[in-house]
């Protein structure tokens, strides 16, 4: 699976104010436990240079918070930005990367769309949560009956025959009879709204930008044309 855009994720802004995606999912989290999360375990799957394990430690300092990421580089950027957590190398697409049951809090932001087999990553995540845990999945979800698979390549590639990966935008009704085949029934999604403008970015035209509606709601892009249809969608295992 070709994927070279996730490069760009080892030159984020540290600087830059807290993502409103952070700040949904660990709204969510509250109240899960208590304590500031005492004796909890939170996985953060395909953290990249961990800024959201980081965020999430800041918030609930009692937990231990752990960040698992495929790629080397994006590891080596989220140990030394973040020394005092935990960084894990796995692969999200084999099931034994992590133990079963060893999470109580998964997240996942931005990474079930790169997949074309949803079913396999979620079956993976819930083996690895702990009976009673959560699991948030922050992605593209289409609350329209239609699954959404999106290959593309950069122009100046054209001769290659292997085209890109990502962005994949599956549909709440698949998602749902997925969890309902696994015998979930505790599910929600829960639409996202971002409250700030990004502005395009001509280095890399791949990362998101957002655009307004005449209703003055602003919705997210980028140069594969797709609005993009965010929900967080919350498990209770």
């Amino acid at each position: 699976m070709k994927r070279s855009h996730d490069a760009f994720y080892a030159n984020e802004d540290k600087a830059a104010p807290v993502k409103d995606s952070f700040k949904m999912i660990a709204r969510n989290i509250e109240g899960f436990f208590v304590d500031s999360g005492n004796g909890v375990t939170i996985g953060d799957i395909g953290c990249a240079t961990g800024m959201l394990p980081g965020y999430l430690k800041s918030i609930f300092p009692n937990a231990e918070v752990i960040g698992f990421e495929y790629l080397d580089e994006l590891l080596s950027v989220a140990r030394a930005d973040f020394p005092d957590l935990e960084f894990r190398k796995m692969d999200v697409t084999d099931e034994k990367s992590i133990p079963v049951h060893s999470l109580d809090v998964i997240t996942m932001c931005g990474v079930l769309c790169i997949f074309d087999d949803a079913e396999r990553i979620i079956q993976n995540m819930l083996q690895w949560a702990r009976p009673g845990g959560r699991i948030l999945i922050f992605n593209m979800f289409n609350p329209f009956d239609i699954d959404v698979f999106v290959k593309y390549r950069h122009s100046g590639d054209a001769e290659t025959t292997e085209l890109e990966s990502g962005w994949n935008i599956v549909s709440q009704s698949s998602v749902s009879n997925i969890l309902r085949r696994k015998g979930i029934e505790n599910f929600s999604f829960t639409e996202f709204e971002i409250s700030v403008d990004i502005e395009p970015r001509r280095e890399d035209v791949l990362r998101s930008w957002t655009e307004k509606a005449e209703t003055g709601n602003r919705f997210i892009v980028n140069a594969l044309h797709l609005r993009q249809p965010f929900f967080l969608l919350e498990i209770n295992v």
